[in-house]
């Protein structure tokens, strides 16, 4: 059964800003970073997430290590009941409900199993 895990950055504050305006980052989160990524076969993302992180990450972001990498190759599941503006590698729109869409992506063989 493949597992779904939860990542989540916030400052000390509540607020997540846009991805190129990460809190301050050090060699702590990049290791605690690699080693979450280098599990991950896809990622769920809403639609507010990936209209911000469409125009970054393979743009202006793209550069950036170890994330910019992971991000732009892996397989995106984005959750929108509108089509995609931008276009990403990688990308399929789920216009459904996440909790079933969640259950049968555990079901399916994945390398975070």
């Amino acid at each position: 059964m493949r597992k779904v895990v939860a990542y989540e950055l916030i400052s000390l504050d509540g607020v997540a800003e846009d991805p190129d305006a990460f809190v301050e980052w050090d060699d702590a989160l990049d290791e605690n970073l690699g080693r979450v990524i280098a599990s991950q076969d896809a990622v769920l993302l809403g639609r507010n997430s990936y209209d911000a992180w469409s125009r970054f990450w393979p743009g202006p972001g793209s550069e950036i290590e170890p994330f910019a990498p992971f991000i732009n190759g892996v397989e995106k599941f984005v959750f929108s009941s509108r089509p995609l503006d931008d276009e990403w590698t990688n990308v399929t729109p789920v216009d459904g409900d996440l909790a079933d869409f969640v259950t049968d992506l555990k079901q399916q063989i994945g390398r975070a199993h």
